[in-house]
């Protein structure tokens, strides 16, 4: 099922955000620390076999990483 993203709030300590789903039409609000480490090179997955929930970002010369995980 794909989700759209309808708000987002980034704020000082937690980013906020409601998602609506494509099928049901139900709204859901979610939330992560808004912490944004610089990104690595390196395969982050917990045990190897999983991908994290994240994106990269680039400002300027700096890429961070974002999201859940």
């Amino acid at each position: 099922m794909t989700e759209v993203i309808r708000a987002i709030d980034v704020g000082y300590s937690w980013t906020k955000y409601v998602v609506e789903g494509a099928t049901s039409g139900e709204i859901r609000c979610r939330a992560f620390p808004s912490i944004a480490p610089r990104a690595s090179n390196r395969d982050l997955a917990l045990d190897g076999r999983a991908r994290r929930s994240t994106v990269q970002i680039a400002v300027d010369e700096l890429v961070f990483e974002v999201g859940p995980d």
